[in-house]
């Protein structure tokens, strides 16, 4: 099986400021699990996209933050607006 990766970065932006993230072609996303801190990341939304319909809520996912190594996550919920 094919591992599918996204890069990510740290994000400090919060609030209604995240809209120029957005404008910017950038998706606000957040990581969090069990025994962790939450994280909350900016990640290109192109990139996102077809990350997405490639694995959809159901295929792990390899998510490099930073070059860092990766981390296996699930895609648990987008909201669209």
């Amino acid at each position: 099986m094919e591992t599918i990766t996204l890069n990510a970065t740290p994000r400090t932006i919060t609030g209604k400021a995240v809209a120029a993230l957005r404008r910017d072609g950038k998706t606000p996303a957040v990581l969090y699990g069990m025994g962790q801190d939450s994280l909350s990341l900016t990640i290109d939304s192109k990139a996102m996209l077809a990350v997405y319909k490639s694995a959809g809520y159901s295929t792990l996912v390899d998510i490099v933050i930073d070059n860092a190594e990766p981390v296996k996550v699930l895609i648990a919920d987008i909201a669209l607006h």
